[in-house]
């Protein structure tokens, strides 16, 4: 499917990508995307050696004070930090394990992994809309970092929550790019943090959950990837997916 033959959505407005996965991440204009999610994505991690399982921030929120971004963003190679203090250093400087480790009590180890380590699919798509309806409700801009969206679009009919349905449903962006969308997100408490204080509060997250049964936005899996750029226009194939 090309994105002639599928009906208008809106076009991309946002792509973010997080080098680290649970750290705050790096906004992009342009960025390659693989089968895997967009290249360099949540390709390195924080292991707790006790258990070897990645930390994450809905368990460790503290991660989410430290910013990463990529030396060489085409590459999606050679990743740089900064920490709460302001602090620069490479993401394998063993005093930044040492660090995180100190605050959580724990055994900390940064690794880099064949592929991005995601939750559940490699891409969070969200709306404009969506995002401004939250803002009138809680009667702030809420930052979309709470969110941790891959890609953001700007819907031609500029409804909030259009892309509730959405699953089940292909979509291309630009000429090449071609998405499935698979389930809604459901929201965790990681949107009650300040991406810039780390304050905790709750609004956002309450009424996420009363007013959209804690639904917002929505998860992707990658068809066939490609090069995915701020102001590609967004198709959806109107017939839904086959189903099993």
């Amino acid at each position: 499917m090309s994105s002639s033959s599928g009906t208008p959505v809106g076009v991309v407005s946002d792509l973010w990508r997080y080098p680290i996965k649970s750290f705050q991440g790096q906004r992009d204009r342009r960025a390659f995307l693989s089968p895997f999610g967009f290249l360099g994505d949540r390709r390195c991690v924080a292991i707790d050696m006790e258990d070897g399982q990645p930390l994450r921030a809905m368990k460790a929120p503290l991660l989410l004070a430290y910013r990463a971004t990529f030396i060489d963003p085409d590459r999606g190679e050679e990743v740089a930090v900064v920490t709460p203090e302001g602090r620069h250093v490479r993401w394998d400087d063993p005093s930044l394990a040492r660090e995180i480790g100190d605050q959580l009590d724990l055994e900390v180890r940064l690794v880099r992994a064949p592929m991005g380590i995601h939750d559940i699919l490699p891409i969070q798509m969200v709306t404009e809309a969506s995002m401004q309806q939250v803002a009138d409700w809680v009667g702030h801009d809420p930052d979309r970092r709470r969110f941790r969206p891959s890609i953001a679009i700007d819907t031609d009919q500029g409804v909030p929550f259009e892309e509730s349905g959405w699953p089940g449903h292909r979509m291309t962006l630009g000429d090449d790019v071609v998405l499935d969308v698979v389930v809604a997100t459901k929201q965790t408490r990681v949107v009650s943090y300040d991406p810039d204080t780390m304050e905790r509060t709750h609004e956002i997250h309450q009424a996420i959950a009363q007013r959209r049964e804690n639904l917002f936005g929505v998860y992707c899996r990658v068809v066939r990837g490609g090069w995915v750029q701020v102001g590609d226009r967004v198709a959806m194939d109107p017939a839904p997916l086959p189903t099993a």
